[in-house]
């Protein structure tokens, strides 16, 4: 019997059984298909992988973005600084409201004798209307300049910075307003100052700068109750020189870190 020809079917020959590459071994000593399908799969696996790490950071992304969107509808501007931070976190003003030295809010204390407004008696303003002023860190400067007539939130806030500036000296019930600051926001007279004129809540020391600056009087009120139009004075910030001309500004104070005016 003659050999198997050339021309004989290739599956009539016997084929010899690839090797498996090891990790040492070079695709070189691989047949030409087998290397080019491990090539395809490990491209493939690359796409799949790259492909989800590029949806999770996509969504990633995604879940920032609302988040910060949240947290900026929720009004995450300190009602003390207007910074863009939490008002709990705020690095200017540690103290909470309640705990500052103007802290007449606490009329009911006993044990804190030493307010910075006037002893505000025993009387109840009635059939006085709310009218509400915005909640933007500016809520006291709003209402005084309701109460007022003649300026607005913003250019009050200079009038009063400029007033405690040159007037550190200025003894409000015991103490000079440097002394006051200095309590209040381990701040100098001109860092305080500098900084109420373009943001920060107003206590106490605005108050009484606003009385003395515009010889006005201005009394701080809290509601008797939710749905009555009879309202409790607080504290009295009242003018240096007092006449039949001198005006009366009615402030609610709504509790936390608001107030609102007073329409008599």
């Amino acid at each position: 019997m003659s050999p198997p020809s050339s021309a004989q079917a290739p599956s009539s020959i016997p084929r010899a059984r690839s090797p498996t590459p090891t990790a040492c071994q070079p695709y070189c000593a691989v047949p030409l298909w087998d290397t080019l399908l491990m090539v395809v799969v490990h491209l493939e696996r690359t796409v799949h992988f790259r492909c989800a790490v590029a949806v999770r950071l996509v969504t990633c992304t995604d879940m920032c973005r609302k988040a910060d969107v949240a947290q900026s509808s929720s009004g995450s501007t300190c009602d003390k600084c207007d910074g863009p931070h939490p008002t709990e976190r705020c690095p200017h003003f540690e103290k909470d409201r309640e705990e500052h030295k103007d802290a007449w809010v606490n009329y009911g204390c006993k044990n804190d004798p030493h307010q910075m407004g006037g002893n505000p008696g025993n009387f109840v303003l009635r059939n006085a209307a709310v009218v509400r002023q915005p909640g933007d860190g500016s809520c006291l400067y709003h209402s005084l300049s309701y109460g007022l007539g003649d300026t607005d939130a913003t250019s009050l806030r200079v009038e009063l910075a400029l007033f405690l500036k040159h007037m550190p000296s200025l003894e409000i019930a015991g103490d000079s307003l440097e002394e006051w600051v200095r309590w209040d926001s381990n701040l100098s007279v001109d860092e305080y100052a500098r900084r109420q004129s373009t943001a920060g809540w107003g206590g106490g020391i605005e108050m009484a700068c606003c009385s003395h600056m515009k010889n006005i009087n201005v009394h701080v009120y809290t509601s008797v109750a939710r749905s009555s139009s009879a309202f409790k004075r607080i504290s009295c910030f009242n003018a240096p020189k007092q006449d039949r001309r001198v005006r009366t500004i009615h402030v609610l104070y709504q509790g936390g870190l608001h107030y609102d005016a007073l329409q008599t």
